[in-house]
């Protein structure tokens, strides 16, 4: 019985919070928070980073367009279609984004942010902390 509530006084010692020294943080650990030079910076490296990334996808389709036609011009029977296809869709969706992140776009959010107007709801859900790094 003694063993038991010993056990018991365990156990309730462990449901009990502790009570440790606050830790003290380092000036360096604290992150003010974005101002609107920021966030301005944030939105060119997000339009860049976009940008890039349509014309590396820009590149397989013009390439799949090149051999597909090479093939269709080249051989009697044809057969290609589905690389000219796959070619156009990826060089359609390249430039279909490479206007949604051009550099007129980029400037227009740009200057109404600065001039005090909210960022867009598709560029804030976007933004990520990595975009506001230096």
């Amino acid at each position: 019985m003694r063993c038991y509530l010993i056990l018991l006084a365990c156990l309730l010692g462990l449901l009990v919070p502790g009570r440790a020294q606050q830790v003290a943080i380092p000036d360096y650990a604290v992150v003010s928070a974005p101002v609107a030079a920021d966030s301005a910076h944030a939105v060119g490296k997000l339009f860049s980073q976009r940008r890039a990334g349509a014309r590396l996808l820009r590149i397989p389709g013009l390439i799949a367009l090149g051999v597909g036609a090479a093939i269709l011009f080249n051989t009697p029977q044809g057969g290609t279609t589905p690389v000219l296809l796959g070619g156009a869709m990826l060089t359609s969706f390249s430039v279909a984004k490479s206007r949604k992140w051009s550099s007129a776009q980029e400037h227009a959010v740009q200057n109404d942010y600065l001039q005090g107007k909210p960022l867009p709801k598709r560029i804030r859900r976007r933004l990520r902390h990595r975009h506001f790094q230096p």
